[in-house]
């Protein structure tokens, strides 16, 4: 009898094992949601440095769909590129911080919210948005010192506190008709910036947002915004800078 519940007990023990997590060409994926199907990329080192996140992944014999990159899932890694599928919607923050040399980023329209995911990618020189975007997060770009131009597109209405701070190569922004507040020192430091144009659609700018800003000497401070030597074109209609 003894020997009986035994070996119940291991059977029932074994039956219920589950597996959570995975790994795909280099990748680590684990599970979020049983019920939703749903899963996140928690880092890995991909192929030669190269990452390619897929859309979805068996995991134990089942599909799940890819829809995050966890916290600090590939910081400080070497990678040569990227490719983040549609489908996913939450980067987690400092994601990819610090990761070098990529050039270029990508972002599906799926995505929701990315927080300070890309900042410190000293090689960083392009970003592509997608359309649909409502804001910009908290330090997303900050501190990539070889992005040299950006175009923010539009739909976007928000451009969040410190979002391309010490970029120190960024010449040129284009920013949309849809823009409606810029956060306190979204373009700090950002000293080969040389020339903005505010939008109409602007109703707020924060403190800071452009201060730092050493681009273009003697061309002086319009509106009061807080900067030296930038020049900001402040389209009609748009708020007062203070």
């Amino acid at each position: 009898l003894i020997l009986l519940l035994c070996i119940h007990r291991y059977t029932t023990l074994s039956n219920t094992d589950i597996i959570e997590t995975t790994s795909v060409r280099g990748i680590n994926y684990r599970i979020l949601s049983n019920e939703d199907c749903t899963c996140e990329i928690t880092g890995g080192d991909g192929e030669k440095g190269n990452i390619y996140i897929t859309d979805k992944v068996n995991i134990g014999g089942k599909e799940y769909r890819t829809t995050s990159i966890a916290n600090h899932a590939f910081q400080k890694k070497k990678l040569a590129s990227l490719y983040i599928p549609e489908g996913v919607e939450h980067i987690g923050e400092s994601a990819f911080s610090h990761c070098e040399p990529i050039i270029t980023i990508s972002l599906p329209s799926s995505i929701k919210e990315f927080g300070s995911a890309f900042n410190n990618m000293k090689k960083l020189k392009r970003i592509k948005f997608p359309n649909g975007m409502k804001t910009i997060s908290s330090g997303a770009f900050g501190a990539c010192d070889e992005l040299e131009q950006i175009y923010i597109p539009e739909g976007v209405e928000r451009l969040s506190l410190d979002a391309f701070a010490l970029c120190s190569s960024l010449k040129e922004v284009s920013l949309p008709s849809t823009l409606k507040v810029i956060e306190r020192g979204v373009f700090w430091r950002c000293t080969s910036l040389e020339e903005i144009t505010i939008p109409a659609s602007v109703e707020e700018i924060g403190d800071y947002a452009f201060d730092g800003c050493t681009g273009c000497a003697g061309a002086g401070i319009l509106c009061g915004v807080d900067a030296d030597n930038l020049t900001v074109h402040i389209a009609k209609g748009s708020a007062t800078v203070t």
